[in-house]
């Protein structure tokens, strides 16, 4: 809908590169598809902050773009953020090794159950798709919520290998640099 393609457009994000990704306009809701082994595996419907229900209950929860990270890392860093908007912003500043939660960031630190994070894990096992990594960027948002899901990824993750990034001063994620300073500005963060 033109007020989707509006609001994806103020975020600074290329449409064309958010229909690559499966988001799409279904009714009053942005629709992001959640693809496993290239088929649809559940839809999270965005109808504004706070609203985001999925199109199918009962199913296990995955990474968003979780298909990318089949293969063989090649010196790569994997990228985990918040949201899809703040994945969908490093992917345009040229990552591609990037998923995002499925489920945002817990409201506190002790809603950091084991429940929470079955999308890292395959069995009691890290996902041999993300334990691969060396490195791990969790660009989370720079907010009290934010700093829970980073710590608690840490944990689960090993936080010998996990680096997060400062946002700038009046940015809280990947989407508000990339809106407000630009995908070479994102690119530099994401580097450093």
């Amino acid at each position: 809908s033109v007020q989707h393609r509006q609001e994806i457009e103020a975020r600074g994000l290329d449409l064309s590169l958010c229909q690559r990704y499966g988001v799409r306009s279904q009714n009053e809701a942005i629709a992001f598809d959640y693809l496993l082994a290239g088929k649809i595996h559940n839809t999270k419907l965005r109808r504004g902050k706070g609203d985001m229900p999925w199109a199918k209950s009962g199913v296990p929860l995955v990474l968003w773009n979780v298909d990318a990270l089949k293969g063989v890392p090649l010196e790569r860093e994997l990228i985990i953020t918040e949201g899809e908007f703040d994945a969908l912003a490093c992917i345009q500043a040229g990552f591609l090794d990037v998923v995002s939660v499925p489920n945002g960031a817990p409201v506190s630190a002790e809603e950091n159950g084991e429940g929470r994070f079955k999308y890292l894990f395959k069995g009691e096992k890290l996902h041999p798709d993300i334990d691969k990594f060396n490195r791990i960027i969790l660009a989370v948002d720079g907010d009290e919520k934010g700093l829970y899901l980073r710590d608690a990824l840490a944990v689960r993750l090993g936080e010998s290998r996990c680096l997060w990034i400062d946002w700038p001063s009046g940015c809280k994620d990947a989407n508000d640099v990339l809106r407000e300073q630009g995908a070479d500005r994102l690119a530099e963060l994401l580097m450093n």
